[in-house]
Parts: structure tokens; sequence; C-alpha cells
């Protein structure tokens, strides 16, 4: 019965929020000009027009949503700072308001970490995710640290036993099946979000995380409420983020061994505390040469 009603309380926040013309959902018109198209009809053929939401996408008419076990699931636009309000609205109508929101970047395909370090870390945000109040922010995908945080969770018992559950998986073979012992997964189409930072994206096409450090700096900014960043491993994607959260003056911990992007960081900033500036040039161009970024 409590079950149910959670269900509920999921559908209704999401059908209201709908209604009210605060969440929607578009899905794309137009076929992308790079596409090789065979099609004579003048309507679907390829253009040289730059993609816009306003311009190349139409609204859905009812919103892709599971309010079911093992996940709630919601599929919706985020295409501004008022999608990200909406969106943390929806979420503490369901699960409460946050005391502490841990967001972990990084990590994701063929990921592989030290037995030691790897085991430390499911353990810790296991003992953070059934700490009440914590919300933890990840891809939700079934590799890489989303995968070892759900597995860490599992293994404390913090979720019930889902094993006849199937998780949500898709057909192209370039996608993920997403990780079963996560509680919601919001699937967001971004359009040009955060539209302002456009020649950084341009160098480092990455423009998605930013949604989730706003979700962050949003809830932050409205309650009694800590957020703090973890990189593990990661590339030149999770870059933005990362700056956006530490110009906010978040606290963002690089996990020192799990490789790439956070090996990097973490020792630039052991020289720098040794004051020992000189061979910062030597170590950042040998973990490069070695195709680490």
């Amino acid at each position: 019965m409590a079950e149910n009603k959670n269900e509920d309380k999921w559908a209704k926040a999401v059908e209201e929020l709908f209604c009210d013309g605060k969440l929607k959902s578009h899905q794309c018109k137009v076929y992308n000009k790079d596409r090789q198209s065979n099609n004579t009809d003048e309507n679907v053929k390829p253009t040289n027009e730059d993609w816009t939401v306003e311009e190349h996408t139409e609204p859905l008419k009812a919103l892709i949503y599971r309010s079911t076990t093992p996940a709630k699931f919601l599929r919706c636009s985020c295409e501004n700072k008022k999608d990200i309000e909406t969106l943390y609205k929806l979420m503490g109508s369901v699960c409460g308001k946050p005391k502490l929101i841990i967001s972990v970047y990084g990590g994701h395909k063929y990921f592989t970490m030290d037995e030691a370090i790897e085991k430390e870390f499911m353990d810790s945000m296991a003992e953070a995710a059934i700490t009440s109040g914590t919300w933890i922010i990840t891809s939700g995908l079934n590799n890489g640290a989303a995968k070892l945080i759900g597995e860490g969770v599992a293994r404390l018992r913090a979720l019930e036993s889902r094993r006849e559950n199937i998780p949500f998986r898709f057909d192209d073979k370039d996608t993920h099946s997403l990780e079963t012992n996560h509680t919601h997964f919001l699937l967001l189409g971004d359009g040009k979000y955060r539209s302002e930072q456009e020649e950084f994206r341009k160098i480092i096409n990455y423009p998605k995380e930013m949604q989730r450090s706003d979700f962050v700096t949003y809830a932050c900014s409205l309650e009694q409420c800590y957020g703090v960043t973890i990189l593990i491993e990661g590339g030149t994607n999770p870059c933005l983020a990362i700056l956006n959260d530490i110009q906010c003056k978040r606290p963002v911990v690089f996990v020192q061994g799990s490789g790439k992007m956070a090996d990097i960081i973490a020792s630039l900033m052991d020289l720098t505390e040794r004051n020992e500036y000189s061979p910062v040039r030597s170590v950042l161009s040998k973990r490069l040469s070695v195709g680490l970024i």
C-alpha cells in the first residue's frame, strides 16, 4: 500500500507540473544536416539550417514517465534555469528536502580502479546514500562510477531486493542499460542549455553536465543544503561543470588513483602544496602524452 502511494505521488506531481506548463518535452521534427538520406520528400530532407529547439522540434502531447518500481523515470526538456527550478520542485515533492547533495562525475565506460580504492569508494558512497536527507546524483548508467555506487548501496541493503526486475534498456547499440539500484532517472533534453558558454562548449563539446551543476547550485541556494562534487577518473567532459562548482565555492573532491583528469589535477595540487612548481609542466605533458585526457 505504501508503495502504491509513492507511485501515485510521483505520477501526480509529474502530471500537475505538466498541466501547469512547467514540465514539457519535445521531439525533433527534422533530420540533422550531417545525416545522409535517400528520402526524396522535400519535407524530410536534410537542410543547411542551424538546429534550434524553437524551429526544429515540436512539443509532445504527453510526458513519458514511469511511476512503478524499480525506479521512477521521466523524460523531459531542460532548456533553461526555470526548468532546473521545476525539476528541483518535482524531486523535492517526492523525496523531501535534501540536506546533502553529492554529485559524482566521470568514471563511465571501460572505467577501472585500484581494488582498494574501489572498495573504499563503494563503502563510503553507500554509507552516504543511506543517510537521511542525502541525494546522490550520477549518470545513472549501469557502468563505471554509477554502477559502483549502486552496487555499494545494494550491499548494505539500503534498497529492497529487485532481482526479478529488468533494468531499462534501449535498442541502440551505443546506449547502455540503467543501474537498477538508483531510485529516480531524469532523461533531459538540453537544447542549447547555457548557451552563453558556447565558445567553451565548442572546445570541449560538452554542455550537458551544466544542468546537474546548476541543479545543485539552485538547491543549495534555496535550502539549508550542502553540496559536494566528486570527480572519478574523467576526461575533458566534466571540465565546465567542475569549474562552475569551484567558482560557486563548492567542495570538489578529486579521487587520486582513479585515473585520467582526477589524477592530473590531484598531482598538480600535490605539487602546488609542496611549492614544487617547476615539475608541473613535465608531469602534465607526460600524462597528456599517454592519452589520459
